[in-house]
């Protein structure tokens, strides 16, 4: 691994964003990504490197969209419809890092031809307001509807869905088991884009852990 450049802001020409794996994607979730978890599924796992050094710096993970989701924000489209499951990068990264790996993730997925509405929200439990999706040109689409957090003895979030934990569907009543509690209940904020479909549709090429 080469030492990151001493430099406040990222360089195109130093970084380049590409297709990274299963692995280095779990491992910046599970130490970087306050939800500590990620779903067992996805269709894009793209990665933010630095020129000559393989090392993954951060990660754009992209699942098929809940049905709910496509119904309300893009009915009909079961197969062109993209959900950001969780972007981050790790805390050496310079300022513009997660904006450049985004951007670059949207071009990727826009090349492939086969999506034309990509989702993403903004928790307000945690104080986000989305600024990275204003400042990428998202369109903002109001907030969801409230769901309970889950807290575990040490204030970590738990979710019942976890992948990297192998667990697609925990009970509250198993989470209160586990020693949790609920932390209240917070909406998020919604943003979409549409892409230019480059291609006719074809089926999803969904991965599972």
């Amino acid at each position: 691994m080469l030492a990151l450049p001493l430099r406040t802001k990222l360089y195109a020409d130093e970084w380049y964003v590409g297709d990274t794996n299963l692995a280095s994607a779990r491992g910046l979730v599970q130490q970087y990504h306050y939800s500590r978890s990620a779903s067992p599924q996805g269709v894009h796992l793209h990665g933010l490197f630095l020129r000559g050094d393989f090392q993954c710096y951060g990660v754009a993970w992209w699942i098929p969209a809940m049905a709910g989701t496509i119904n309300r924000y893009n009915p009909g489209g079961i197969r062109t419809t993209l959900t950001l499951h969780r972007l981050v990068v790790h805390p050496a990264v310079p300022t513009n890092g997660a904006s450049f790996l985004l951007g670059r993730s949207i071009r990727r997925i826009a090349a492939d031809g086969r999506y034309n509405t990509l989702v993403t929200y903004a928790d307000t439990w945690r104080g986000h307001t989305g600024a990275i999706y204003k400042a990428t040109n998202w369109h903002y689409e109001g907030l969801s509807g409230a769901y309970t957090i889950w807290l575990d003895e040490n204030g970590n979030l738990k979710s019942k869905r976890d992948g990297l934990a192998g667990r697609n569907h925990v009970t509250p009543q198993q989470l209160q088991a586990e020693g949790c509690a609920s932390a209240g209940q917070y909406a998020k904020h919604v943003y979409t884009m549409r892409l230019k479909l480059k291609a006719q549709p074809t089926q999803f090429a969904l991965w599972s852990a």
